[in-house]
C-alpha cells in the first residue's frame, strides 16, 4: 500500500493506480479486483470535478482527487467501480430516464451504504471530507430500486397526505436525514456523488459491457476465495485436481508435446544388430536421442483459476503418452514465483502435487529470464495463459506453443497456439 509519506509525490494517475492495487489485496474488497482493471481510466481537469463512470470506464477529477488522502482516493475508486459492478449506467433506462435525478440519488445511497457496512472503521476507505454524499441508515440492505420508489413517492401526495408533513419535508426525508455521525453534513438536498453517464449504446453494446463486467466479477470472486482460504501466495485459489477434456485443442497439445519429445531416429552399423549377426546379416542399430524435458508456463492470474482443473488434467495425460525426461512447472505472474520439477514416475499425480503460487499481474517476459538465468535446456515449452498482458515474452530459440483461454485475438511473438474455450469442457 502506499506510504503517506510518499502520497504528495505521486501523480493522480500514480494514487489511483495505488488504490487499485490496495483494492485487490484487501480481503474486504477484493472481489472488485477485476473490475478496477476493466475500461478506462482518465483524469480530467475542469472545476467541480469529482468523478463518474458510463458503466465500464471511469473519470476522476484532476483538482478534486489532488486533495484527497490515500483512504479517500481509494474510497472514490470504490464508489466508481460499485456504479460498474452494479451496472447503474447500463440496466433500467427507461426508468432511468424518466427519472434522472432521483435515479442518481438512490443508487449513490445503495453504494454508499454498502462501502460504509464493508469497512465501518473507515481504516481502508474513508469518505471524503467537506463532501456531502448520499448516506441514509434507513436505506441499509434496500436496492436503489426500493430506494427510488421511497424518493418519488413523496412527489406523487398531495401536501395533506402522508404523515402530516408538507410535500418539501416528505422529500427532504430519505434525502440525507439519518446520516451518520461520523459524516455529519445533515444535508436535506443530496446531489449525487459523481456523475452516471449514460452512453446512447445499442443492446448488443450493452450486451458486450456485461459480459466484460460478468467476467471481471468472476475473477474477482476467485480472489476473494483465495483470501477466506488465507492463502496469499495462490496455492488456494487454483483447484489442481484433475480433469479430462476431449476437444480439438487438446489433440494440438498432444501432438506438439510428442513431436518434440520423441526425438529423431537414428541408425548406424557399428555396433551392428546383434540378433541378426547369427543369420548372418549385417544390419543397423536403431536407437532415439535422448527424450529431453518440457516446461509448462503457468500463468496465476486470477481468471485461469477456473479451467485450471481441465488443463492440467490433460498435461497429465499429455505427459505420460509422450514420458519426457523431466517436467519443469513455472509459476509466473510479474516473475517466477513457483518451480516444481516432476520426473516420470510423478506423471501421474502431477495434478495433486501442483502448488501454484503467484496472482497478481502478468508478465511472461519474467518466463525467459528465469531459464536463462537457471540455464534450463527443455525441448519445447507450453504456455498456458489467459494472453491479457502488454509486455512482449523474452525470446527463446526453444519450440513453444501457447494454449490461450478465452482470448481469440491473441497472437503470440513466437510459437504455435491453440486457443481453449473456458466453457467447452
Amino acid at each position: 500500500m502506499a506510504h503517506p509519506t510518499h502520497w504528495a509525490k505521486m501523480s493522480i494517475q500514480e494514487r489511483i493506480t495505488a488504490a487499485t492495487i490496495d483494492i485487490t489485496r484487501s480481503p474486504e474488497f477484493c472481489k472488485l479486483s477485476g473490475v478496477v482493471c476493466a475500461g478506462k481510466v482518465e483524469v480530467l481537469s475542469g472545476k467541480g470535478l469529482t468523478a463518474g463512470t458510463d458503466g465500464l470506464n471511469v473519470f476522476y477529477g484532476e483538482e478534486f482527487m489532488l486533495q484527497r488522502s490515500v483512504e479517500e482516493v481509494r474510497w472514490v475508486v470504490v464508489h466508481e467501480n460499485k456504479h460498474k459492478a452494479l451496472k447503474h449506467c447500463t440496466h433500467y433506462r427507461d426508468l432511468v430516464d424518466k427519472y434522472p435525478h432521483e435515479s442518481n440519488l438512490a443508487q449513490d445511497f445503495e453504494i454508499n451504504l454498502m462501502i460504509y457496512d464493508m469497512d465501518p472503521t473507515e481504516k481502508f476507505a474513508k469518505r471524503p471530507a467537506g463532501v456531502e454524499i448520499c448516506f441514509d441508515e434507513k436505506y441499509r440492505g434496500m436496492s436503489w430500486i426500493a430506494i427510488l420508489r421511497s424518493l418519488i413517492k413523496p412527489k406523487d401526495k398531495e401536501p395533506d397526505q402522508g404523515r402530516g408533513q408538507n410535500k418539501g419535508q416528505q422529500q427532504g426525508q430519505g434525502q440525507g436525514q439519518g446520516q451518520s455521525p461520523s459524516q455529519g453534513n445533515g444535508q436535506r438536498n443530496p446531489q449525487p456523488f459523481d456523475k452516471h453517464i449514460r452512453n446512447k449504446r445499442s443492446n448488443a453494446a450493452i450486451e458486450k459491457v456485461d459480459k466484460v463486467i460478468g467476467d471481471a466479477l468472476h475473477q474477482g470472486e476467485i480472489i476473494a476465495a483465495k483470501h477466506r482460504a488465507g492463502g496469499g501466495k495462490g496455492g488456494k485459489q487454483i483447484n489442481t485436481s484433475a480433469a479430462q477434456r476431449n476437444t480439438q485443442w487438446r489433440s494440438h497439445l498432444q501432438q506438439f508435446v510428442t513431436n518434440i519429445i520423441t526425438g529423431d531416429e537414428q541408425s548406424r552399423f557399428c555396433p551392428p544388430n546383434k540378433r541378426l549377426l547369427p543369420l548372418g546379416f549385417i544390419m543397423p542399430t536403431h536407437f532415439s536421442e535422448a527424450a529431453g524435458g518440457l516446461i509448462i508456463a503457468g500463468d496465476t492470474s486470477s481468471s485461469m483459476g477456473s479451467i485450471y482443473p481441465v488443463l492440467l488434467g490433460e498435461i497429465t495425460r499429455v505427459c505420460q503418452i509422450a514420458k519426457p525426461e523431466w517436467v519443469r512447472v513455472l509459476w509466473w505472474d510479474t516473475k517466477v514465483c513457483g518451480d516444481q520439477l516432476f520426473k516420470p514416475e510423478q506423471y501421474a499425480d502431477i495434478g495433486k502435487l501442483l502448488k501454484p503460487a503467484g496472482g497478481g499481474g502478468t508478465e511472461p517476459r519474467c518466463v525467459g529470464l528465469y531459464i536463462v538465468q537457471k540455464q534450463y535446456t527443455p525441448k519445447g515449452i507450453v504456455w498456458l495463459t489467459d494472453g491479457e498482458f502488454f509486455s512482449t515474452p523474452a525470446p527463446i530459440s526453444i519450440p513453444q506453443i501457447w494454449g490461450v483461454v478465452d482470448n481469440e485475438k491473441f497472437v503470440p511473438s513466437q510459437g504455435k497456439v491453440v486457443h481453449i474455450n473456458s466453457l467447452d469442457n
